[in-house]
């Protein structure tokens, strides 16, 4: 079964020899898109590395992050935080997003989505071998047994 899903998409700017990144989320309640950062081919691969063989413990957290949380100057924050919840090794993909430009423009989203660690390892693997270059886009379903 499906509990949501993340979609990674890249376009390459060969002028700046830069990846524009635009990264959306759902948990089938909620669903964001951001679409915000530049970054290199190997943008993901510290983050993926540490997903394919997670958890090594309870209190292991792995983040990846664009940006700064709540820092003016930083207007785009983007987090996925992968982390266990409970001693049983239960876990769950906390997603922020956020602007933090002044009011109106500003908006801060934060959802999660429960998942297990068989499937956070195969985002781990999905995104090591992601080439952005060869493939645009890349769609990791969070499914669970």
């Amino acid at each position: 079964m499906t509990q949501g899903y993340l979609e990674f998409k890249a376009n390459w700017y060969e002028w700046d020899e830069e990846f524009y990144f635009e990264i959306t989320a759902s948990n089938q309640v909620f669903k964001v898109t951001h679409n915000a950062f530049y970054g290199e081919e190997s943008w993901f691969q510290d983050f993926a590395k540490q997903l394919v063989d997670f958890p090594k413990s309870q209190d292991q957290v792995v983040k990846f992050e664009a940006g700064k949380e709540n820092e003016k100057g930083w207007l785009n924050h983007f987090m996925i935080k992968v982390f266990c919840f409970d001693p049983n090794g239960h876990c769950a993909i906390e997603i922020l997003s956020e602007d933090n430009s002044e009011p109106p423009s500003n908006y801060r989203i934060n959802f999660s989505l429960n998942s297990e660690a068989a499937a956070i390892n195969r985002l781990g693997k999905a995104l090591l071998d992601w080439n952005p270059k060869e493939t645009e886009t890349l769609l990791w379903e969070n499914t669970t047994n």
